[in-house]
């Protein structure tokens, strides 16, 4: 039997102004395990075993907002909403984050992160590169060469890609930047084409796509500093 994911907005309205450090931290963890290795800056195991373990032991409120305060520097601006990256409004949660003394303004900080600037529907969408299951496993020709991801930095920029379809005799286009991006699961750097709708795709799925009801046979895949041939 699968086991059903209680939705981030459920797990946040069980804050309570009686909740201890350790509470609170476990209810932040809960959330941050849901986290992939591709939207944060460092994905190093080490790293965030040690940021579960001090979430988890945390005795008083403001080693609580610490611990929030690194989550913070961690996760990339792909996954967060517009509106936390207006003037001033990261800055005002940081120096909350600082003043935390209680349940109820830790409940606050955490959920103004979590509940409000993480956009957890971009989160899936990493979760998902690439495939419905979001394998890399066995793709080995994806992975990049160590050194090259610094020429193909997510989120600042990429090689536009366009693919061609066939479909019921009538031509599709779809278009992509290839960038590098990062294994939702191991953290290792694969090859990624962004689309339009802001969907990841491994480039092999991009070339030669099919799902359960239609069937693209993508016939050509080719790069272009402009408009498609």
């Amino acid at each position: 039997e699968t086991e059903v994911e209680v939705p981030v907005e459920q797990l946040l309205s069980a804050a309570s102004k009686e909740d201890t450090p350790a509470v609170v931290g476990l209810r932040q963890v809960m959330i941050t395990d849901r986290l992939p290795f591709n939207v944060v800056m460092e994905a190093d195991d080490e790293l965030w075993d040690k940021y579960r373990e001090d979430t988890l032991k945390v005795e008083s409120f403001q080693q609580l907002g610490k611990q929030l305060l690194f989550l913070e520097g961690q996760l990339l601006p792909t996954v967060l909403r517009s509106e936390w990256k207006a003037p001033g409004v990261r800055e005002k949660w940081r120096e909350s984050c600082k003043a935390v003394t209680t349940a109820d303004t830790a409940n606050s900080v955490v959920n103004q992160y979590l509940g409000v600037a993480v956009d957890w529907t971009l989160v899936e969408k990493h979760w998902g590169l690439g495939t419905a299951d979001g394998r890399y496993d066995d793709d080995w020709a994806l992975l990049v060469p160590e050194g090259v991801e610094k020429c193909f930095p997510a989120g600042v920029g990429g090689l536009r890609v366009y693919a061609d379809a066939l479909e019921d005799e009538e031509e599709e286009r779809r278009s992509g930047l290839l960038m590098v991006s990062r294994h939702p699961k191991t953290g290792k750097n694969v090859w990624a084409v962004e689309t339009s709708d802001g969907t990841s795709l491994k480039p092999s799925i991009f070339a030669d796509r099919s799902d359960i009801t239609r069937l693209h046979v993508w016939h050509r895949i080719f790069v272009s500093e402009g408009a498609p041939p």
